[in-house]
């Protein structure tokens, strides 16, 4: 791994500066568009990831964000520090009791997003990737799990509020 040069902290503190940052920012203008902040904190992240930095400016984003070196090691474990964090506090912010009144209906919505994540990851994988003649196995797979993933919790959560009536848990 080596260890942190000045130069070394110098650059992680500025990529930690310009990921806080640039989630901050696309976070307040979610809000102001009536979206919650974490849709702006993750456009953020895709921003500055190699989707858009990445393919726009690549040499920025290998500065700020390598994939080698004890840089790459300090962000990974922050990065870990920080989901686990945001699990967390998702986690404490559940009302158990509306869940426990609700039982039955999130269960339903529960079991339907993951039945649905399944079926589109599937269809994904199967059907859209076997008509554009692509193999398995790369970075795209990941995207398309986490797109069928995150579409099916919208769902799942904009069905539950239909179903029973109040705002989602």
């Amino acid at each position: 791994m080596g260890d942190l040069t000045p130069h070394n902290i110098f650059v992680m503190f500025l990529s930690i500066a310009v990921l806080l940052g640039t989630a901050h920012v696309l976070g307040e203008l979610a809000q102001r568009f009536r979206q919650p902040a974490v849709l702006g904190e993750l456009v953020a992240g895709v921003l500055l990831g190699p989707s858009v930095l990445g393919t726009l400016f690549p040499t920025v984003q290998v500065f700020l964000f390598p994939l080698e070196g004890a840089n790459a090691f300090v962000l990974n474990a922050l990065a870990t520090i920080a989901v686990v964090l945001f699990l967390l506090v998702a986690g404490m912010e559940v009302d158990l009791s509306i869940i426990w009144k609700q039982g039955q209906t999130v269960m339903k919505v529960g079991v339907g997003s993951v039945y649905l994540t399944i079926f589109n990851r599937i269809y994904f994988r199967l059907v859209i990737s076997c008509f554009f003649g692509e193999q398995g196995g790369d970075e795209r797979d990941s995207f398309q799990f986490i797109f069928c993933d995150r579409t099916c919790h919208f769902c799942a959560s904009r069905d539950s509020k239909n179903i029973a009536g109040h705002e989602p848990i």
